[in-house]
């Protein structure tokens, strides 16, 4: 709550010394439920992705912790990870649900506020195993997809009939 506060007087000074009333303050604020499994968010929730983001528009990253292996590892059958994202890679939301949600959320926080992209995610190295390298390999995982559509793939897929 304090980060919040100092923020919003930030936001307000910025205001005030440059006069300037359009400045949107939106900001992405972390939430996050501390239960058994934990359940954290950031973002745009995924309705509010659906709305902005009509099929085509964007895509939802989705993993089970059966694909997981820290929550193979550790015995979890529950849970999952959902990253909401634009066609430009832009990561617009997301959702865990784990054991480790609290501290996952805020990987993805920083890559908001930074504007990194979810395919970068998947060229920054994570421990293995670790419920964070999941993120690596989601981001990853939609590097090698993006590689075969538009001119690459159409490249590639000449390249394939030599």
């Amino acid at each position: 709550m304090c980060a919040c506060v100092v923020l919003c007087v930030k936001r307000i000074y910025f205001l005030v010394l440059n006069n300037l009333s359009s400045l949107p303050l939106v900001v992405n604020l972390i939430r996050c439920t501390f239960t058994d499994p934990e359940v954290a968010s950031v973002g745009m929730s995924e309705t509010e992705f659906r709305e902005k983001y009509p099929e085509g528009k964007g895509k939802i990253a989705y993993w089970h912790a059966s694909k997981i292996d820290r929550a193979i590892t550790d015995g979890e059958k529950e849970g999952y990870y959902k990253i909401f994202f634009s066609n430009d890679n832009k990561i617009r939301g997301a959702v865990f649900v784990c054991s480790r949600a609290g501290e996952l959320v805020n990987e993805i926080a920083v890559c908001m506020h930074h504007g990194i992209k979810f395919t970068d995610l998947g060229r920054v190295i994570h421990n293995y195993p670790s419920f964070g390298f999941a993120l690596q390999q989601m981001g990853s995982e939609v590097a090698i997809e993006s590689l075969f559509h538009g001119v690459t793939g159409k490249l590639i897929a000449l390249l394939k009939k030599v």
